[in-house]
């Protein structure tokens, strides 16, 4: 039947006059009616709302037969010239006729059904039949839509029409991609791409390539994925689709994402955000805002990140889109998760449930359930997260997905080990052992048989447990996957231990940090917000207590320092040096190449689901690791320099230690404190009589919660200024110096450093049995680890005299919400009175500008004014200045690490300087930590909100003998150690509070 025919056509021509509207449509009807029914039929005439030059108009007739009433529905509009009308639809034969085809199981029977129907075979039915096939590939019911794909191909075969094959092969590969059969998908966008270029359809021959990328991108081939997606952006600027190049911008910033390089990913991001704005859609531009704050997150760049995200949640709030709005709610409690804000994270993660909830998206739901088990098991809430554990595993049965389904079992086992459910844990293993063999995920397999090993060790079965590290041992070997491998290392490590068999123990964990660090070492751009080594520190715990079991002292002290402030050693040893910078153009080029090639072939062997593929990848990714080797080794033989920069961590020697520290300070003692279970591990280092460096090792007496407990105490009634702290100080006197008097005897001057898990302790407060406070016997300054002290003490020594004078910044104008600090001015008048050569910046001077015009040319930084401590984002904390035009007067830990400072040393005569957020294996990060970075070698920092006058007082004090002339000088803890006892001398200020919380850190001799 042909309706677009005689006067029926120019009738629709006709329709494009408002006025004359209805009358046509009733004439259009009777005429198409006339074609195919009985004169007599009743008619009905409507149309949609809408542009009149783009609406849908439907004319409907009905009448009855001898099987009762039939329908014929007829649904037409104008094209996109909008000079004629095209049917888009035409329901009652054709509908009958598209379920014959559907249901047509053969071939045979879709040609019989084509033949009997000939009349009825347009693209109007192909159009049907593909739409159906979504619609019930859409619904899980996968065999049905192959069916009538299968039709829609038939149909587009029989009309001979290039466009109809390509829009059928892409309908049938998107069934076969929710199959997750991504080979015969991929082969089917590639057949509808060559139907396309065929009828030179480049919106087919684009969506060809944006769905054949997003396979790409499940399976984890991320560079080909890119390749694609920016062949159908091409495509879709030359047709100016906007919307789609908008969508094609955010697919590539999404798998620049995944490929790790956040910068790129989030130009593109900016590009489709562009797009959204310029078309006025705030909802889809908010999605892109979140997109935005995650990568910006990704960057480290906290701060912003939250603001972000915050502002994109109020916007698809406000738009009711309860799907993206939990994507955004997920991805933001990431965030917070990383800024340590658990309790928000917990709830943006609930209401994330709930937005998923709402729409009936199970596959988001299960995400945020299963993230939000885990954040509960990492609070320790462990009966909600194994409850919420097992709802996510509920819901991944629900919804077939079978990596969903192992990373939930993967959960749940972690669960029960922590909580000692090893029966259970192991009750899980074998349904996703066969999951993991079922899709050919041999690291999902190592994980299970190392979960089995972890489970059966808890139970005592150990022999079992070693057969299966033994399996996941062989399948790490062969993926060459250290991730894998230090698990296993671990789980022996963990055999040994339960037999008591402490060197076996000592050896196995000692391969598991091997393992760790060769990791760390492949990692690029580590960000100084976060630790690579934080997630480890319980290996390294387990490594120090097996040495010390086997009486290997002077090994597990060394042990220790390598989990301490690894990424300042780094910066430290290494400078700020980017590698790529010491290579050509060419090899840049290739090294990215390398990398990638790597990456590509690991996130195959990771997700293949063709287990007969395993083999070669695992041969093709030993060979790209040992073009990767081959590739350093020449670019070492080529820059002997760099080799030192890149290799393995190696704590300071005993050797280096006596040269760098004890050498010109004989009377100085190292007192470090590690922390495991429990106990609290004290070694003492010191210069022997022949002029070398020894170690010794005690236990306290006082556990560690004891401690924790009166750290807790000492604090609290220092900051009331009540006299009752004595008690606390006299009690971790006793735990953490008394035990290791002795070995102290003749030392003056002590160096601590701390293990993360430890409490900040003032230690120069403590009081011994006499009464008396440590400060009076012996100054004091920190570490954040031997091994960094000595790169310091080094730096220091190796750069000479490179500046002098002094650089004093004080009594800035502070904007809102800081109260002014009026002794302040004073006191940076009175300081630089005590210096030959100094500059002062005061009040509207200290500004960001000013200070950093000047802060890289003097030897002395001392800042008075307000400090800003951000335990979230602790590289965001700062000491505030003066704003400006260009700034907002605050100079933060990331602008003071990026400097190039010749200082010895930084007073930070500001509130809480000193503190920040504790990390594993890094130690506190702030402002002193990036001072270090930014080349001081020494900072004086506060522990708590100082009060204005006794500052005063004290940095006067202290600069008065710093700056002495006399033949003796003292050295820079010695000065601060007399000035804080000169306070403490004034009655307004014998409470420690007032004189005790500016602590020392890093090199303490001059």
């Amino acid at each position: 039947m042909n309706l677009v025919d005689g006067r029926v056509d120019e009738a629709l021509r006709r329709c494009t006059s408002a006025a004359a509207r209805r009358a046509d449509l009733e004439e259009i009807t009777r005429a198409a009616a006339a074609l195919r029914i009985a004169p007599d039929a009743k008619l009905t005439t409507w149309y949609r709302s809408g542009d009149a030059a783009k609406a849908v108009v439907r004319a409907k007739t009905v009448w009855r037969t001898d099987e009762g009433m039939r329908s014929l529905a007829i649904d037409v509009r104008l094209d996109a010239e909008g000079t004629a009308w095209l049917i888009q639809a035409v329901r009652d034969a054709y509908d009958y006729v598209q379920a014959e085809l559907i249901k047509a199981a053969e071939a045979a029977e879709r040609e019989s059904v084509l033949q009997a129907n000939a009349e009825l075979i347009d693209p109007t039915i192909a159009l049907q039949i593909r739409r159906a096939a979504e619609k019930l590939s859409i619904e899980g019911k996968h065999d049905d839509a192959l069916r009538a794909a299968e039709a829609a191909l038939a149909v587009g075969a029989r009309l001979n029409a290039h466009y109809e094959l390509g829009y059928g092969y892409l309908t049938r590969g998107s069934v076969y991609k929710r199959r997750i059969e991504w080979n015969r998908a991929l082969a089917d966008y590639e057949k509808a791409r060559i139907e396309f270029v065929a009828d030179k359809d480049k919106e087919g021959e684009a969506k060809t390539q944006s769905r054949a990328a997003s396979i790409y991108t499940r399976v984890g081939l991320h560079t080909k994925a890119i390749v694609f997606y920016e062949n159908a952006l091409r495509l879709f600027r030359e047709i100016k689709d906007d919307n789609a190049e908008a969508d094609a911008l955010q697919d590539i910033g999404a798998v620049l994402k995944d490929l790790g390089r956040p910068e790129e990913a989030l130009q593109r991001n900016t590009e489709a955000r562009l797009i959204r704005q310029r078309r006025g859609e705030t909802r889809r531009d908010a999605i892109l805002m979140a997109n935005e704050a995650g990568l910006l997150s990704d960057l480290g760049r906290y701060g912003p990140a939250v603001a972000l995200f915050y502002k994109a949640i109020e916007i698809l709030r406000e738009h009711k889109d309860s799907d993206s709005l939990g994507y955004a709610l997920n991805n933001l409690a990431t965030t917070l998760d990383e800024l340590g804000r658990l309790s928000e994270s917990r709830e943006s993660l609930q209401e994330a449930q709930a937005a998923f909830r709402a729409v009936g998206n199970h596959s988001g739901e299960w995400m945020a359930t299963h993230n939000l088990a885990g954040l509960l098991a990492r609070l320790g809430i462990m009966d909600q997260a194994l409850e919420l554990g097992l709802e996510a595993a509920r819901l991944a049965e629900q919804l077939d997905e079978r990596r969903y389904q192992s990373q939930t079992d993967g959960l749940l086992q972690e669960i029960m080990l922590e909580t000692n459910e090893y029966a259970q844990a192991l009750a899980l293993t074998e349904g996703r052992l066969e999951a993991a063999r079922a899709t050919g995920n041999r690291v999902q397999e190592a994980s299970a048989h190392l979960v089995a090993g972890f489970a059966l060790t808890g139970l005592d079965r150990l022999d079992e447990a070693k057969i299966q590290f033994d399996a996941a041992a062989k399948i790490a070997d062969s993926l060459q996957s250290r991730l894998l491998q230090r698990q296993t290392w671990r789980g022996y490590g963990k055999i040994a231990e339960k037999r008591k068999e402490w060197p076996a123990a000592a050896y196995a964990y000692g391969c598991a940090i091997s393992a760790i660090e060769k990791d760390r070492y492949s990692t690029q751009e580590q960000s100084l917000q976060t630790s690579f080594l934080r997630l480890h520190i319980p290996i390294y715990r387990s490594w120090i207590r097996a040495l010390l079991e086997s009486g290997r002292i002077d090994e597990a002290y060394f042990a220790s320092e390598r989990a301490k402030a690894r990424g300042l050693v780094d910066m430290l040893r290494d400078g700020r040096i980017d590698l790529s910078r010491s290579m050509s153009a060419d090899q840049r080029q290739r090294a990215r190449e390398l990398d990638e090639n790597l990456k590509e072939l690991s996130a195959r062997a990771e997700q293949t689901v063709v287990t007969d593929e395993l083999d070669a990848l695992t041969t093709a990714i030993q060979k790209a690791q040992k073009e990767i080797d081959d590739f350093r080794i020449a670019l070492y033989l080529e820059r002997p320099d760099l080799e030192a920069r890149s290799g393995e961590f190696a704590p300071a020697s005993l050797q280096e230690i006596a040269s760098a520290l004890f050498r010109t300070a004989p009377s100085s003692a190292i007192v470090t404190y590690t922390f495991i279970d429990e106990k609290c591990h004290i070694f003492v280092l010191r210069r022997t009589k022949s002029g070398a460096a020894s170690i010794h090792h005690v236990v306290s007496p006082m556990r560690t919660s004891r401690i924790y407990d009166q750290a807790d105490r000492l604090w609290r009634e220092i900051m009331a200024h009540k006299p009752t702290y004595r008690g606390a100080a006299r009690a971790l006197y006793t735990g953490m110096i008394g035990p290791v008097e002795t070995l102290l005897a003749g030392k003056t001057h002590l160096i601590i450093s701390t293990d993360v898990a430890m409490p900040d302790i003032p230690f120069i407060v403590l009081l011994d049995a006499r009464g008396r406070p440590l400060i009076e016997r012996r100054s004091v300054s920190y570490a954040p680890s031997v091994t960094a002290l000595v790169r310091m003490v080094q730096d220091a020594r190796s750069r000479g005299r490179r500046a002098a004078g002094l650089l004093a910044v004080g009594a800035p104008k502070f904007g809102p919400g800081f109260s002014p600090l009026p002794a302040t001015a004073d006191e940076v008048r009175r300081v630089s009175a005590t210096m030959r050569h100094a500059t002062t910046l005061i009040g509207a001077s200290a500004t960001q500008e000013r200070v950093i015009e000047a802060i890289n040319r003097v030897r002395y930084i001392h800042f008075a004014t307000h400090g800003v401590l951000d335990e979230r984002s602790p590289m965001q904390s700062a000491v505030v200045l003066s704003p400006s035009a260009t700034s907002d007067g605050r100079l933060t830990a990331r602008d003071l690490a990026r400097q190039d400072l010749k200082a010895d040393l930084v007073v930070l005569s500001a509130c809480e300087t000193a503190r920040g957020k504790r990390v594993n294996g890094e130690g506190i990060l702030g402002l002193t930590w990036a001072l270090f970075i930014g080349g001081t070698s020494a900072t004086i920092a506060s522990q708590w909100q100082v009060a204005d006058t006794s500052t005063r007082t004290l940095m006067v004090e202290f600069y008065r003998r710093l700056s002495s002339g006399s033949p003796s000088k003292l050295s820079t803890a010695e000065a601060l150690r007399q000035a804080q006892l000169a306070v403490a001398r004034d009655p307004r200020y014998r409470h420690p509070y007032y004189w005790a919380p500016f602590i020392l850190t890093g090199n303490w001799l001059r």
